[in-house]
């Protein structure tokens, strides 16, 4: 942030008779253009004032006035953001992954995201293909996916440069993000990756996933406020694995996040009662099969499984109707069988699709669920309001099924941090 001091002689006197003119400075520099700045605080030091533009007033205004004080949010949108950020440092690295690339980035996904509804309201069957012509909605999601490109296209050209130049020295001081990672792919099939190439692949992983991982994570959230002892559980296994492995470090390995078995079982059971989709493992008949037993499709059939349905059955799963987020934690314990943590698959766990097309990001949206409930529930005390007192139904499209994202929920920061 901008500090605005006195050109020359600092000195504190003058911030009793003058500091009118650093305010003024500030106003036409920063705040005009929505920037805040900061100015030294003569009483602390150590501390600066900072000063804000006005689009910041009502978030002030409505903020708790003190710890003790809960305050209604709608978590959806903040840990949308959350999880957008944190693939992003994955997918562009830590240099690009920065307020610019989070708004051309948002900017792709929610146009891309509402295109398919927009042209079915709009064009008929037969005119679709207009639609990229004619439509101002569909021409953005261009012009955005430019933009994106535009952004990481001398990144990636410099490292295209750097591998050309000395590949052992770029292995030796290699970035490890996903613009590295397709780079390397395109280069070992013998092509070399445009910028448009790597941003088309990098939000077909981004779209897929944050919208997903975000609604378990409310649903996540959502189940844990129904069980509150179990939600005060995970407390304590977040403190006692923080202070085993952790120490003075604020950085929770992958070996600490495994330790976390209470809510990796609690987001097991989540995704087992609240799945993303109705149907998985889906897939289209390219020519006529037969499948072994002699039955036949014909080519174009669109096949699935069904998700839902297969998790409540109570001859998958005892007591199939009732979220026991200890469900998994016990299973492991009566087979000492790894297969049972968030992440893992079976013939019985299709939740995450199958065989090669089996999701890829369920490690990462692992890790990052549960950093962000790691900060969440050391943080904060949370509850329903007042006219909500259980879990909101679901809502369902097509076969999507969400959490119901427009039930506000009252934060308190806790007395202490973890």
């Amino acid at each position: 942030m901008p500090l605005v001091e006195f050109d020359g002689d600092n000195a504190p006197h003058r911030y009793k008779s003058e500091v009118w003119k650093l305010l003024q400075r500030g106003y036409n520099e920063h705040l005009k253009r929505g920037e805040p700045f900061c100015i030294r605080n003569i009483v602390n030091a150590d501390r600066k004032i900072v000063l804000l533009p006005l689009r910041y007033l009502a978030e002030v205004r409505a903020a708790p006035q003190n710890k003790l004080n809960w305050k209604p949010i709608h978590p959806y949108p903040i840990i949308l953001q959350l999880f957008a950020r944190m693939s992003s440092r994955v997918m562009v690295g830590q240099d690009l992954c920065g307020d610019e690339w989070q708004k051309l980035s948002l900017q792709y996904m929610s146009a891309i995201l509402a295109i398919p509804s927009i042209v079915k309201k709009q064009y008929h069957p037969w005119f679709y293909w207009l639609a990229k012509y004619t439509s101002t909605d569909v021409k953005n999601v261009w012009k955005f996916r430019k933009q994106c490109a535009d952004y990481i296209h001398d990144t990636l050209e410099a490292r295209h440069a750097a591998f050309d130049g000395d590949a052992e020295a770029m292995q030796a001081d290699r970035p490890n993000d996903f613009i590295q990672w397709l780079m390397e792919e395109h280069r070992a099939r013998g092509n070399r990756a445009t910028a448009d190439q790597v941003v088309q692949n990098i939000f077909i992983t981004m779209v897929a996933s944050i919208h997903s991982s975000a609604s378990l994570a409310l649903s996540v959230l959502y189940d844990l406020l129904d069980h509150p002892d179990t939600l005060e559980e995970i407390r304590q296994e977040i403190s006692k694995t923080k202070e085993r492995f952790l120490g003075q470090s604020r950085v929770w390995t992958r070996q600490a996040l495994g330790e976390l078995q209470v809510l990796d079982s609690a987001m097991r059971e989540t995704l087992r009662v609240h799945p993303f989709t109705e149907v998985t493992v889906q897939r289209l008949a390219v020519v006529d099969y037969t499948f072994a037993d002699g039955r036949q499709i014909p080519a174009g059939t669109q096949v699935a499984f069904t998700s839902l349905q297969h998790s409540l059955d109570p001859d998958v799963h005892p007591d199939a109707h009732i979220y026991d987020p200890k469900r998994w934690l016990k299973r492991r314990d009566e087979v000492n069988y790894q297969g049972f943590h968030f992440p893992a698959t079976s013939d019985d766990w299709i939740n995450w699709g199958s065989g090669s097309h089996v999701c890829p990001g369920r490690f990462l949206a692992d890790v990052t669920l549960k950093l962000i409930f790691v900060q969440l529930l050391s943080s904060y005390e949370i509850r329903y309001p007042g006219e909500v007192q259980k879990r909101p139904a679901d809502k369902w499209d097509n076969f999507s099924i969400l959490p119901d994202m427009t039930v506000p929920l009252l934060f308190k920061e806790l007395s202490s941090t973890t």
